[in-house]
């Protein structure tokens, strides 16, 4: 067949099956676009239908969007075709919401078709999108064209916008583009009734950056409906919401202004300190909530003394906070005002949950920000000192929270005497006692009170900011970790919120519990301490009020999982010397899984199974042992029990369990006998076991697949059984959830095999949605990144948890695709922005923005990996590589980025010589750039360069010639950061550049 003949959903299929570049499917498609001239506009629709449908799919190939983003940004389809298509598209059930948002950011980063003004019509036709058939399959038959409206097609998009729990909000490609599609879509014809009411119904859990747009869409119904005779029975509630974008805090005219009288004389008001006006491109509390993030999730990587230090210093991470702070805002009070203001709005946006999230933004809060003042008020640069208007800015962020915080106290008073009240009317329990000493405070009680201790503010000014009440002493309640170990189910909730919300709770409670750690093993902790503090993960991320998490868990293994042997307290207690071990793995395993920690050695062995093979005479015959009391007929004695050493059973156990499966499975025995066995983990002597045994089992059976049955079958026995610990269920959660779902391939099985998926799933719901299930796939690590990069440009519409989405982009992206491709996206974004239309007032956020994220850590293994890719791999490449547009525009941006990050890695790493040394390797590069030859004859230039030295210097030799485009760049970009006064004043030796 002549390609001229092949349909065009074909050209689609048979290059993503032969795995062509994007580039050469361009050239096919213009190809096929040349012959067939007749009617562009319905091939238009014809390509968007044909790349969009493959995706409707829960694996959607990866290389589809790879097509798409360059057809758009070759001008083959407009977003605008995209768009629709899509809405047409989204009643497909297979959908899901990372690759929504994959297509989304497509759409989002070459929007053309979508600008101010390019409105959508009010109705769609539907037949278009039957007439296109399926890729690789041949054209249907048309159907008859039918129309409806396209709000009716927008409302899957608002469905998954409308998220009303604020910590798992929607991707922001699909907001953004929500609100594109609802600012550009015409109100009248008004929609039907029933589509206006469904879309109406939705509005009190929009974010109203969507709101606002959709109630102009429905202005025309309303207006329909005001005119109809029936209106009293037809009216449409539609709660008022403001679109409030400022996130600065104070600004235009506040309390501290002069007014100015009749006769023109200024009368100055009572209060002198002012906040300054907010100029700065990026809102700053954005930006301290992403530094406040960032901190949160390098305590994977970071350490602090045990115990800690009196005074407590910062930790490494929130002293970054302050460093950056600098860069951020030169304005030392109105940075610190900022700074509470965002850490109480975190608090206040985060508490109804009572989760570990709130634990989080609550330690920071009364932890860590405290000693961070502390430390700037005691080391503080001359330049940028610690404010000494304390008190008056505090006034300020409380007087503004006001209600907030009020409604905080309320909720937290009602909840409480809730809890208390369920926990009273179990008549099992032996009724509740109330918790002697400790009282549920105000979220600004707490806070002052904290400063006060830090030596911030004095008795009589605490007193002035909270209205003249003056801050209680902390008091000497009873033990909280004592109750915790003895309280019965229904005393925690109450129980818990009392530690995570009464005045100095937290801070008691967890030095109670870190020191009964530390004092392991020589003394032991109370008895099922360590079960109940892993069973809630609010509590374990208490822990991290005095030690920080990397630090915690080398705490935890060496004194619960490392510690030698104690031959005697086995042969005292068998079963309780094992029982305790178990709870130290549960409490580890909880930890490791809370604060996304690596796993300890033995942890990791006991997540595989080994031969006997494999296994020294010792190892075998323990390993025996088990299997024979556990499927056999000899049932654990203490013969077993003496035997075994606890942490040898902790990475035997996943092999006793393949064992008893390979011997199902040869006959040896059966499924009674192997149930039997399996019912010995329910009892706390081996069930602390199952984290290892269950994360074992969900690898082998996707390793599997269609031969897992007996496995499946082990899984679910396990984890349907009522006394499963509720740590580790959560812990393994996550993996038994990515095998339910359709993209596991394992629904022949499981029909197969009468796996109860309900039952399992149903098991699982008590933890929530599985929030990987909102991330993009691996594949679309790159272009994941680029679309949430578009969101520091408009931070006005972006949800309070924008940071981590961002975070989790960049390591994806570093992880798997690499710096140099991480950085490529990055500059690429700076450099030909794909989303044109956010606020350039002040400058592009993005710019301003980019030298934090090339200047902090993002990986644990890779110190500042941005900010030596832009010196030691962008730099040389853009000078050789024909791809890079390099000019005089991009030279001014990128001398911008240098400079930036060079400052900020200086900055942040004041005691290692990380600046230094890239300063001097962009020194050498660019002079070694400008000794090359010239060349004018537009030919690609040649990839031999000169090569460098261990210090980066570049080493004279055989130069490939630059071009005269690329030398005029040059010549700007040397002279912007050679003219550069603190450059100069930081390294001298960029002086050398003019």
């Amino acid at each position: 067949m002549a390609r001229s003949d092949v349909p065009l959903s074909d050209v689609v299929s048979r290059s993503w099956s032969r795995a062509l570049p994007a580039n050469k499917f361009v050239r096919i498609v213009q190809s096929w676009k040349e012959d067939h001239q007749e009617d562009t506009a319905a091939h238009e629709a014809d390509l968007a239908a044909a790349l969009l449908k493959p995706l409707v799919s829960s694996s959607p190939p990866a290389i589809l969007l790879g097509y798409l983003t360059q057809s758009l940004s070759s001008s083959l389809i407009t977003a605008r075709t995209t768009s629709l298509q899509l809405l047409l598209l989204l009643s497909e059930p297979e959908w899901t919401p990372s690759s929504i948002a994959s297509v989304a950011g497509a759409i989002l980063a070459n929007p053309t078709g979508l600008a101010a003004g390019e409105a959508l019509p009010s109705s769609l036709e539907t037949a278009r999108l039957r007439d296109i058939p399926d890729v690789g399959t041949s054209a249907s038959a048309s159907e008859p064209a039918t129309t409806a409206p396209t709000l009716s097609f927008i409302l899957p998009l608002l469905r998954l916008c409308s998220n009303p729990n604020p910590t798992e909000p929607a991707p922001f490609p699909i907001v953004a583009l929500t609100n594109r599609l609802l600012s550009l879509l015409q109100p009248y014809p008004a929609p039907p009734l029933d589509v206006g009411l469904e879309a109406s119904a939705l509005l009190p859990v929009l974010p109203d950056v969507i709101a606002a747009p959709l109630r102009n869409c429905l202005s025309g119904l309303m207006a329909d409906v005001a005119m109809s005779q029936d209106v009293a029975q037809m009216q449409i509630s539609v709660p008022s919401a403001a679109f409030d974008v400022s996130s600065s805090g104070i600004t235009g005219e506040g309390e501290g202004s002069a007014k100015t009288a009749d006769d023109g004389s200024v009368t100055p008001l009572t209060r002198v300190w002012t906040p300054p006006r907010q100029s700065s491109p990026i809102p700053i509390q954005h930006a301290i909530d992403f530094l406040f993030a960032h901190a949160l999730r390098s305590s994977r990587w970071t350490r602090s003394p045990y115990p800690p230090s009196n005074p407590p210093e910062p930790w490494q991470s929130h002293i970054e906070v302050l460093r950056i702070g600098r860069y951020l805002c030169p304005e030392p009070d109105r940075f610190l005002l900022q700074l509470i203001e965002t850490s109480l709005k975190a608090c206040l946006n985060t508490y109804q949950a009572l989760s570990s999230d709130f634990v989080d933004r609550f330690l920071i809060l009364t932890e860590a920000l405290p000693t961070l003042l502390r430390s700037w008020k005691d080391n503080g640069d001359a330049d940028w000192s610690y404010p000494d208007s304390l008190k008056d800015i505090l006034t300020s962020a409380v007087g503004g929270l006001t209600a907030d915080l009020t409604a905080y106290q309320t909720f937290m008073t009602e909840t409480y005497a809730s809890r208390v009240s369920d926990a009273e009317a179990d008549d099992e329990s032996g009724g509740f006692s109330p918790i002697d000493g400790w009282t549920i405070a105000s979220l600004q009680e707490t806070f002052v009170r904290r400063l006060v201790d830090a030596g911030l503010l004095s008795s009589e000014e605490a007193g002035a900011v909270l209205l003249g009440s003056s801050p209680q002493p902390l008091p000497a309640g009873e033990s909280l970790m004592y109750r915790l170990a003895s309280a019965p189910k229904s005393h925690l909730p109450a129980l818990v919120q009392t530690v995570i919300a009464a005045l100095g709770a937290q801070r008691s409670f967890v030095t109670e519990v870190v020191n009964s750690i530390a004092a392991c093993p020589q003394t032991q902790p109370p008895e099922n301490l360590f079960v109940a503090l892993a069973a809630q993960p609010a509590l374990l991320a208490a822990l991290s009020a005095i030690i920080a998490p990397a630090s915690l868990l080398d705490l935890l293994v060496e004194k619960l999982l490392d510690p030698p042997d104690n031959e005697s307290a086995r042969a005292d207690d068998p079963q309780g010397s094992l029982t305790r071990f178990g709870e130290g793995v549960m409490l580890v395993e909880s930890v490791v899984a809370l604060f996304d920690l690596p796993l300890p050695e033995l942890l990791q062995r006991a997540r595989c199974a080994v031969g006997l093979a494999d296994l020294n005479a010792t190892e075998k015959t323990c390993m025996s042992g088990w299997v024979k009391a556990l499927f056999g007929s000899d049932g654990i004695d203490d013969q077993i029990l003496l035997s075994t050493v606890p942490a040898d059973f902790c990475w035997l156990s996943t092999s006793v369990i393949q064992q008893a499966i390979a011997a199902t499975a040869a006959g040896a025995i059966d499924r009674d006998t192997l149930h039997s066995g399996l019912s010995y983990f329910s009892q706390p002597l081996l069930s602390w076991s199952l984290g290892g045994i269950v994360a074992w089992l969900c690898q082998e059976i996707e390793r599997q697949g269609l031969i897992s049955a007996l496995h499946l079958d082990v899984l679910q026995n396990l984890v349907l059984g009522e006394s499963f610990p509720e740590a580790l269920l959560r812990i393994n959660a996550a993996e038994i959830s990515r095998l339910l779902r359709p993209t596991s391939h394992l629904q022949p099985v499981f029909e197969s095999s009468g796996f109860d998926v309900a039952g399992v799933t149903a098991r699982l719901e008590v933890f929530g949605p599985d929030p990987s299930l909102t991330k993009g796939p691996i594949d679309f690590a790159s272009n994941v990144l680029r679309a949430d990069l578009q969101v520091i440009r408009r931070l006005d519409i972006a949800q309070n948890t924008w940071a981590n989405p961002l975070l989790s982009a960049l390591e994806d992206s570093l992880t798997a695709e690499g710096t140099s491709r991480t950085l490529d996206v990055l500059v690429s974004e700076l450099l030909q922005p794909s989303m044109m239309d956010f606020d350039r007032t002040n400058g592009d956020p993005l710019a301003y923005f980019a030298p934090i994220l090339c200047a902090i850590r993002i990986c644990p293994t890779l110190p500042v990996p941005l900010a030596l890719e832009i010196v030691d791999g962008y730099l040389p490449r853009m000078f050789d590589d024909a791809l890079y547009q390099f000019n005089s525009g991009t030279a001014h941006i990128l001398a911008t980025l240098l400079k930036g990050t060079l400052i900020l890695t200086a900055e942040l790493y004041p005691m290692k010589n990380t600046a230094d040394v890239l300063a001097e390797h962009v020194v050498d590069e660019l002079l070694y750039q400008k000794s090359r030859p010239g060349t004018t004859d537009g030919r690609p230039l040649k990839k031999s360069r000169s090569s460098k030295s261990s210090t980066g210097r570049s080493e004279q030799g055989s130069q490939a010639p630059i071009s005269d485009a690329s030398r005029a760049s040059l010549r700007v970009l040397c002279t912007a950061l050679g003219g550069d006064e603190e450059l100069k004043r930081r390294w001298p030796a960029f002086g050398r550049l003019v």
